[in-house]
């Protein structure tokens, strides 16, 4: 018998992992369900949103308007523009636009709102789904507790909202997980899931180049297990060659847009490279090393709330040996258990978590200081400390008796449904609107829409934005949800404007009228009227007025 369910884990024809089907009566249920529940809970918190009247704003707006520009003509073939240019003067954009293809027709058939977060709620649904799945075809009912535990705790740790929001960096935190199992799951020659692997690292590195640079270590790693694993047993890649093309066509599917912009010009990958290699202040490795040990030790920082800066932390001398010591012992135990032939063994595991981590140090030691201050610039820490916890917590598992193992064993599928049970009920409860990406400005950017869509006939209008709030997070929502209501609307071809996607920059000879959305009340013109006007007040207690000024 091995660790897990009943059965080999390796059966002529069907691959090595266990599987669900190997379960009965009830422990195959609370494993089914336990899958299901990790998959529905983002959509459970996304309706919960979406019924206080979400709409989108901000980054997350201009998200959307390339959405509704995939699969047409005009379709992206890269993903949302970089902040590199402010500091290099170099227009970039992130790795690859797969956000604004899966979210396409959802927003298009179901208007902007439902079209992004529940988009974004069935692709987090996914990855978790898959990471528990993983977990239960990698280790078994007890390695899917452990990591259903985990997980749940990350959503804790980082908020319910994480698991709806369309932001661009926020979305590859789940994939990842669910790609470092996966990989895990092939480095142990269980090829079967491939495709699953190169699906979600494809999703987690084309939104944002700082998960780019955590996926493509990853890859590599893989790729050369393959590589090994050829070399040791020269049938395995053979007998496995369906799953390997099937994941050669995922792979192409989902990088062809990047690919074709490639070829066509200008090279994004050669500008992303320029604004790395940039002059300016940087990071440093020995920050990026103290964030390491705070995300690790001596408390894991994926179950605990760090507020608004707190993920930065404060190097301690605790801090430090505490991390050390759990990423020392996850490695020893590994190791050992490596030496001593013991399958399974938690030495692969190891390997993904310290890949991980060391592009992690080496991309944003590169980074601007900045980024310092960026939570969710991807979440590296978060992710880092999860692998290395989760590495330690199988391999102490699987050091401990059998006898120990095989009580565990037989209640792990219980323990695993009642996790997920509890972190569906808390992320239900705990998903509150106010808590959300930009929540100030959603009533005034409905506000606006409406009374335009009330005040103008429908047709193209160029809109120009004065006032930081204006540009950055009122501006792209009122786009969107002009262009919902079947308007026509260009913007100015500048750095923001770049954001709003090709079709929508520059003046045309058919604009209707010049629309000017400011902060505060311009000085009007003899021939300038006020068609949209709003009231709110900011994070900081102070009001701030919203105008919207036609003018000739």
């Amino acid at each position: 018998m091995t660790d897990g369910a009943r059965g080999p884990t390796t059966r002529p024809g069907r691959g090595p992992g266990h599987r669900i089907a190997d379960l009965d009566g009830w422990r195959r249920v609370a494993v089914i369900a336990t899958v299901a529940l990790f998959a529905i809970v983002p959509m459970a918190a996304a309706l919960r949103t979406l019924a206080h009247g979400w709409v989108a704003t901000g980054d997350v707006a201009t998200i959307g308007l390339r959405a509704r520009d995939a699969w047409t003509p005009a379709a992206p073939l890269l993903g949302q523009p970089t902040t590199g240019q402010e500091r290099s003067g170099i227009p970039s954009n992130h790795p690859g636009p797969i956000e604004n293809w899966l979210l396409g027709p959802g927003i298009r058939l179901f208007g902007p709102s439902i079209g992004l977060l529940a988009g974004v709620a069935v692709l987090n649904g996914a990855a978790l789904a898959a990471s528990a799945w993983l977990a239960y075809r990698r280790g078994g009912p007890a390695l899917l507790a452990i990591v259903a535990a985990m997980l749940a705790l990350l959503v804790y740790s980082i908020g319910p909202f994480t698991l709806f929001d369309p932001f661009n960096s926020e979305l590859p935190t789940y994939p990842l997980i669910a790609a470092a199992l996966a990989a895990w799951c092939v480095l142990a020659g269980d090829l079967r899931v491939t495709p699953v692997f190169v699906a979600f690292a494809s999703l987690a590195a084309q939104p944002h180049v700082a998960a780019a640079s955590l996926v493509l270590p990853l890859v590599v790693v893989v790729a050369g297990s393959l590589v090994l694993q050829h070399r040791r047993r020269p049938g395995l890649l053979r007998r496995n060659r369906t799953w390997l093309l099937a994941s050669l066509g995922i792979g192409i599917a989902c990088w062809l847009p990047p690919i074709a912009q490639e070829l066509v010009g200008p090279s994004n990958v050669a500008a992303l490279w320029r604004t790395q290699g940039a002059d300016g202040p940087r990071l440093g490795p020995l920050f990026v090393v103290e964030r390491l040990v705070n995300a690790v030790a001596p408390i894991p920082l994926f179950v605990r709330t760090t507020g608004t800066y707190g993920f930065l932390g404060e190097r301690s001398a605790l801090g430090v040996l505490g991390a050390a010591l759990v990423i020392g012992l996850a490695g020893s135990l590994s190791l050992y258990q490596r030496l001593a032939k013991r399958k399974p063994s938690a030495s692969l595991l190891y390997l993904v978590a310290g890949t991980v981590a060391l592009a992690a140090l080496a991309s944003w030691s590169g980074s601007p200081p900045i980024s310092a201050y960026r939570s969710d610039s991807f979440r590296w820490p978060w992710i880092t400390s999860f692998l290395f916890w989760l590495s330690l917590a199988w391999a102490a598992w699987l050091f401990l008796p059998d006898r120990v193992r095989s009580a565990g064993r037989r209640v792990a599928p219980g323990i695993g449904l009642a996790v997920a049970l509890l972190a569906a009920t808390w992320v239900v409860a705990a998903t509150h609107p106010a808590e959300i990406r930009d929540a100030r400005f959603q009533a005034p950017t409905s506000s606006l829409a409406h009374q335009l869509t009330g005040s103008l006939p429908s047709g193209r209008y160029h809109v120009t934005f004065e006032g930081g709030e204006s540009v950055i997070t009122v501006g792209p929502g009122l786009v969107l949800a002009l262009e919902d209501a079947g308007w026509a609307v260009t913007v100015e071809d500048d750095g923001f404007g770049r954001a709003y996607g090709d079709r929508r920059t520059g003046r045309r000879p058919g604009d209707q009228g010049n629309l000017v959305v400011s902060n505060g009340t311009p000085d009007l013109g003899p021939d300038d009227r006020i068609v949209a006007e709003t009231s709110f007040e900011k994070a900081d207690g102070t009001d701030l007025t919203i105008t919207v000024v036609q003018r000739p």
